[in-house]
Order: C-alpha cells, then sequence, then structure tokens
C-alpha cells in the first residue's frame, strides 16, 4: 500500500503533458521529445472488455543513438480501475533494442469506458562525447 501511494505522489509530481498528434488511423499516440531522443507511444484504439497492445518507441536524434547494454525499464504504475497493465517491462522484454530503436510490446485490457495509465521510461543515448539517461513520465489514456 505505501508502495502504491509513493507511486501516486511521484506520478502527480512529474506528470508532463503529453500531445496527441492524431497521426494513428483509429490509434492513439503520445509523444514527447528531448535532446538526443524522442519516444512516441501508440496502440489501436481498445473497447471496452477489450485487449491491445501499445508500442513505446526510442529513438536517438541529433547524432545520439541507443545505448544497447544499458538497463532501459518501463515501469506502468497508478492504473486506474479501468486498465488492467503489466507493471514493469526491462531491457530483456524489449521487442527491439539495437542503436537505432528501444522499443517495447505493452498489453494492456480496457476494463471500462475510461482509464489513465502512469508511464515512467528510463533509458540511455550516446553520442560521440556524451551519454544521458533520462526517464520520461507521463500519462497515458488508452482508451481515449
Amino acid at each position: 500500500v505505501t508502495r502504491r501511494v509513493l507511486g501516486v505522489a511521484i506520478f502527480a509530481a512529474a506528470i508532463i503533458s503529453c500531445k496527441s498528434d492524431g497521426s494513428d488511423v483509429g490509434g492513439v499516440r503520445v509523444t514527447r521529445a528531448g535532446t538526443g531522443y524522442a519516444i512516441s507511444l501508440s496502440h489501436a484504439k481498445a473497447t471496452p472488455g477489450g485487449s491491445a497492445t501499445a508500442s513505446l518507441r526510442v529513438v536517438g536524434k541529433q547524432g545520439f543513438k541507443i545505448n544497447v547494454p544499458y538497463p532501459h525499464t518501463v515501469v506502468t504504475f497508478a492504473p486506474s480501475a479501468g486498465v488492467d497493465v503489466r507493471q514493469s517491462l526491462d531491457a530483456g522484454a524489449a521487442a527491439a533494442n539495437t542503436e537505432s530503436e528501444l522499443r517495447f510490446a505493452v498489453p494492456f485490457q480496457a476494463r471500462t469506458g475510461a482509464g489513465a495509465v502512469g508511464v515512467s521510461v528510463k533509458f540511455s543515448v550516446c553520442n560521440d562525447t556524451e551519454c544521458l539517461t533520462p526517464t520520461e513520465t507521463f500519462e497515458w489514456k488508452p482508451l481515449e
């Protein structure tokens, strides 16, 4: 219980507004960009009672590449009662972990017509002179 409360507090403190760019036909897309990287999370729109899989993708930008040996993680926390989602994925569960792309498949089930999930992605990108280890935290609404 303490861990869940802490996760909710961290989520509330660290939430980042994400834009939906509408680029996926019939789906949802959340995008974030920072120095040296871009993140996208997309999926086909789920219906209540249905299952779907989201694709979370990180790519290097501006001369940065994915740091393949880094212990990348995706953690979901504070899910609403309307969404069932796997709580944690590590680099070993990545669908792709190459210098050009880090990609995770995130299966979920929609129980009701509404719901939000906190997502935290920790990863590393490097160029010839430095490595960055950002953590991006955002809200994902799989049913919108």
